[in-house]
């Protein structure tokens, strides 16, 4: 974890920041425009992708910032982190999404 910002994180002007001050790092936390990167629908499934704002990486050098959440379907609250940025998240939530889709075409209410 990066101690200069205790491992807290906010997006200013598309640019994740490291941010030390907790007041200002919870004021920005608190929109969550500013968290939210994209959700879908799959039938009965939602899948979810945000900005955490804490780095989740207990083990290496480069933070886990980004996390896509699955709701619904047996696979319900599985997730998957990344680090990087906004474009790795994207492509991280349209991976899930295909994935979900793959199953649902394969068996209906599969997951």
């Amino acid at each position: 974890m990066n101690e200069k910002c205790n491992g807290r994180y906010i997006i200013v002007d598309g640019k994740i920041t490291p941010e030390p001050d907790l007041i200002k790092w919870a004021m920005w936390y608190e929109k969550s425009e500013n968290r939210h990167v994209k959700q879908d629908k799959i039938g009965d499934v939602i899948v979810s992708t945000i900005f955490l704002g804490l780095d989740h990486n207990l083990w290496g050098n480069h933070p886990i910032l980004w996390e896509t959440m699955i709701f619904g379907s047996k696979a319900n609250r599985d997730f998957v982190r990344c680090g990087g940025n906004r474009e790795q998240a994207e492509a991280m939530h349209a991976s899930v999404v295909e994935k979900i889709r793959s199953a649902e075409k394969k068996v209906p209410n599969s997951l």
